[in-house]
């Protein structure tokens, strides 16, 4: 079953993450976007003066990301797909969902950040949010150490009831299995 056509990866994401991603892009013909959210650069900082010479500092940083995204790019090619890359800059979470909404996705994929607290080093802040929010499925990988799936969390709400969210539950279901 072809189920994705328009897979976004978030990058920073660990090889095996990449992996998969590109591999399920592949399995279902779909197109695969990687994408790397960035915080804003504060404007105070946006311009730097060194000797005598202004410097474009947000200039550099977003060069610095594009190369590195396209690099990444690159090594996705290997397994037979053509990747399409994006920088958004602004809140992560926000800006993925944007980027979802705009873009038409069905699949946002990501590794666990595993930053922070408990909860955080579960899934992380922005996968945390990405989970509630998105209006598309978020499968979020551990950062992998084996090939094969041990267990699959499916995050679906039980007590709340109607055809819209049965209807949900029975696609996270499906989904998971």
């Amino acid at each position: 079953m072809k189920r994705f056509k328009n897979i976004s990866l978030i990058y920073e994401c660990d090889l095996p993450t990449l992996e998969r991603a590109a591999l399920l892009a592949k399995d279902n013909r779909a197109r695969l976007t990687i994408v790397h959210p960035i915080k804003e650069i504060p404007a105070a900082s946006e311009r730097l003066i060194v000797g005598q010479k202004p410097v474009d500092v947000r200039k550099l940083v977003l060069q610095e990301h594009e190369t590195r995204l396209k690099e990444v790019a690159k090594s996705v090619r290997t397994f037979g797909v053509r990747p399409v890359t994006r920088l958004l800059i602004g809140e992560p979470s926000l800006e993925i969902i944007r980027d979802v909404i705009e873009q038409d996705r069905d699949l946002v994929i990501l590794t666990a950040e595993g930053k922070g607290g408990l909860k955080e080093r579960l899934f992380g802040s922005t996968s945390t949010k990405l989970m509630r929010k998105c209006p598309a499925p978020v499968l979020v990988l551990k950062p992998a150490r084996k090939k094969q799936f041990q267990h699959i969390l499916a995050a679906i709400d039980p007590e709340v009831t109607g055809d819209t969210h049965d209807t949900l539950n029975g696609v996270i279901l499906e989904l998971a299995s």
